[in-house]
Order: C-alpha cells, then sequence, then structure tokens
C-alpha cells in the first residue's frame, strides 16, 4: 500500500519466499506475520528470524511482527528477529497505532 510517499507492506500466512522479498522491497514498514518462536517452526508460518530475513533482504526501514501464537509470549520475538535485521523491529499490540 502507497500513500503520500510513504509504503505498507503486509503477509498473511506464509513462509520465507522470494516472491513476498520482492512485494516488500524498500516499503517503509512491513507488518509480517510470525506465528512461533525460534525452534517451533511450523510449515505455513514464519519465525523471527525468517520475518529478520524477509526484511533485511527487502530493504524495509521497519519491521512489525504480528499473528502470534501463545507459544510466542514465551520468548523475545523482537530479539530474535534483531539477529537477522538490524532496523527497527517492533511486536503488534491491540489498538497500537504507528505513523508511517
Amino acid at each position: 500500500i502507497e500513500a503520500e510517499g510513504r509504503s505498507l507492506a503486509y503477509t498473511g500466512d506464509t513462509d520465507y519466499s522470494e516472491r513476498v522479498v520482492e512485494l516488500a522491497r524498500g516499503a517503509d514498514l512491513l507488518l509480517c506475520e510470525c506465528s512461533f518462536p525460534e525452534g517451533r517452526k511450523v510449515e505455513g508460518h514464519l519465525t523471527p528470524r525468517l520475518a529478520g530475513r524477509l526484511a533485511r533482504e527487502a530493504g524495509v526501514r521497519r519491521l512489525l511482527l504480528t499473528h502470534l501464537y501463545p507459544p510466542a509470549d514465551e520468548a523475545d520475538v523482537a530479539a530474535q528477529a534483531r539477529e537477522e535485521f538490524a532496523g527497527e523491529v517492533m511486536v503488534a499490540e491491540d489498538l497500537r497505532r504507528i505513523p508511517l
């Protein structure tokens, strides 16, 4: 989504994909599903490091992790994503507003 010189890219349930990297290329914010923490990979869902890899390879400015399942509450998913992505990493919360 692009408006007024800013862009937002987002994923649904996904695995790592070059097509998703291309979709997100250069976005100001990547809203990315990240259902499970590292070590609990489930087919069709990203882990924090994979979400971070997508963000890094796409060259996005910021990464917002969302679609977290309860096991993700037990881990620092933002720190895990930062192992791959040096930009700002945030974790979605109900009613959170993030200016682009």
